[in-house]
């Protein structure tokens, strides 16, 4: 059975790889502008854009992505390209028949294989589609 990898974007996780990411793009740009050719100005460039590849990469990285924070979320399953879709555009969403369809306000359709998905990482997804999806919330 194969994992999913399940990356809160909001998370504390992604806020520490985001801190050293704006340090050192600021770092390059206050040298741009001071001092071009100093080690500081290749080193933190070099370091910025490491970060970058790392903070927005992970979706490339693995085969089976959810992404999510508390309006929008990412999934790739089973596939090359992920799709991304507003919580509040989700009118109704089906986990049958190892296949879950997604069904947004506008009728738009989206379906992913869930074969050879481990079911605790299933049910995980569900509870995030369940706790996130404005139709469940209560008013």
């Amino acid at each position: 059975m194969k994992k999913i990898f399940f990356d809160k974007l909001d998370g504390r996780n992604n806020k520490l790889l985001g801190i050293p990411m704006v340090v050192f793009v600021l770092i390059y740009v206050y040298t741009a502008f001071t001092d071009r050719d100093s080690n500081i100005h290749q080193i933190s460039v070099i370091l910025w854009l490491g970060f970058s590849a790392i903070f927005f990469g992970k979706q490339f990285f693995f085969k089976n992505y959810n992404g999510w924070n508390k309006k929008f979320i990412t999934i790739k399953l089973n596939t090359f390209l992920s799709k991304y879709i507003l919580f509040k555009d989700i009118s109704s969403y089906t986990f049958e028949n190892e296949i879950l369809e997604i069904v947004r306000k506008d009728g738009r359709k989206f379906q992913w294989s869930l074969v050879n998905l481990r079911t605790n990482h299933l049910d995980k997804l569900e509870k995030i589609l369940k706790a996130n999806t404005i139709a469940n919330k209560k008013l």
